[in-house]
């Protein structure tokens, strides 16, 4: 009789280890399942910035609000694709930024073509100490054209031009060229913006407008030491 509980004991013992074991798979597949389903579904596009217009794979990123207006900005990437240098979310490159507007305006890409690599790009607004959410001024972009792997001679980022547009990506222009890499930017009222940046061998400071868009002043406030 002994026998035959320490039986049942272990035969119980098995099955409550297997109803774990069930369990675990489980939560195991619906944590995967629900990581899938967050990614962004990509489709097939012909390259035509690459000679041999391969074919990539593009999708788009996650949508952010334009504070202070019905607008969202979308980036369209590239996953895995040709440019060295990325700045997508998932080993690609961020190639354009479609606009889209809740008023039910028709969607709009900020550049006219799909051949460009966006570094970064933001809202500019006014510090504003009582609020997280002051309205945006306008969009600050940094982009190169699209580099490919068999063009890159070196490791270094290719030079790449800051543009301002509207906060609706209307009146895009570039005001910055063969910029080496931005130390910071400020508004320092609602129409001028100021950046200060690196190219060549100095350091320069750039006061920009934003209506209208242009370049108001651009001076070299150091250069770089020639010898330590």
């Amino acid at each position: 009789m002994n026998r035959f509980f320490m039986n049942v004991q272990r035969i119980n013992s098995v099955l409550f280890l297997l109803i774990l074991l069930s369990a675990g798979a489980g939560l195991l597949w619906a944590a995967t399942d629900g990581m899938r389903a967050r990614q962004p579904a990509a489709a097939q596009a012909i390259d035509t910035a690459n000679p041999t217009e391969k074919r990539v794979e593009v999708s788009f990123g996650q949508p952010q609000d334009i504070v202070g207006t019905t607008l969202q900005s979308i980036d369209l990437e590239t996953v895995g694709e040709i440019g060295k240098y990325s700045s997508g979310h998932r080993g690609g490159t961020t190639r354009n930024i479609l606009l889209l507007d809740g008023q039910d305006k028709p969607a709009k890409w900020l550049f006219a073509s799909h051949k460009q690599q966006i570094y970064n790009h933001e809202q500019l607004s006014l510090t504003d100490r009582q609020s997280t959410q002051a309205p945006t001024l306008a969009l600050l972009i940094n982009y190169a054209p699209l580099v490919l792997d068999d063009e890159q001679s070196s490791s270094r980022q290719p030079l790449s031009t800051v543009a301002v547009s509207r906060v609706d990506g209307g009146e895009l222009t570039d005001v910055l060229q063969g910029v080496e890499q931005v130390f910071s930017k400020q508004m320092l009222n609602e129409n001028l913006l100021s950046i200060v940046y690196l190219k060549g061998k100095a350091v320069h400071r750039a006061q920009i407008s934003l209506r209208p868009i242009k370049l108001v002043s651009n001076r070299e406030l150091v250069a770089l030491p020639q010898t330590l």
